[in-house]
């Protein structure tokens, strides 16, 4: 995992390949994958015109940028399916969301928090280098970025769990924009 104990963040960036079909097309930025049943990958970056088979009338390759992120409970290792909030089977009439900003730019602290009636972890998929959590509490946390350029244009995802059953509520893709 990027976690930059045993593996640096480029260490765990892949570019995967896919046929582009009805099914591939609703693959987004922020969507997690299962590829081999023990590791997820987040997807970065996504291109779906570089090997586009208009000439000869296909529907082309699409290639994502992924990095490797943590495993949550809810994914189901025995299908290779990645858990992802918009793929779950609402049987809630409530449903729970992460509110707060889609976006965090150079420098800024934004509050986030999540109407639940238990307690709130928060977390973010991995340990970036110029992103944290500062403080967190009361199902709300402060999620600061430094002043790093470097970062501008990097998605970082916001998970919120439920402290005891360790259940992933929701997450929340921010992406780092410049000043």
């Amino acid at each position: 995992m990027a976690d930059v104990r045993y593996t640096s963040a480029g260490d765990s960036k892949n570019r995967i390949h896919f046929g582009s079909n009805p099914i591939t097309r609703t693959i987004d930025v922020g969507t997690r994958v299962m590829l081999t049943g023990k590791t997820v990958y987040r997807v970065t970056n996504l291109t779906d015109f570089e090997y586009n088979g208009k000439s000869i009338g296909s529907p082309g390759l699409c290639s994502a940028l992924v990095l490797q992120t943590a495993m949550l409970g809810e994914d189901d290792v025995e299908n290779n399916i990645a858990y992802n909030p918009i793929s779950k089977v609402e049987d809630e009439t409530v449903v729970n969301k992460i509110l707060g900003k889609t976006e965090i730019y150079l420098g800024e602290q934004n509050k986030y928090s999540i109407n639940y009636d238990k307690e709130v972890e928060f977390s973010l998929d991995f340990a970036y280098a110029n992103v944290e959590i500062v403080n967190q509490g009361n199902n709300e946390c402060v999620l600061r970025h430094n002043m790093e350029m470097n970062d501008i244009g990097i998605t970082v995802m916001l998970i919120a769990k439920d402290k005891e059953t360790k259940e992933t509520l929701d997450t929340k893709n921010i992406l780092i924009r410049g000043m």
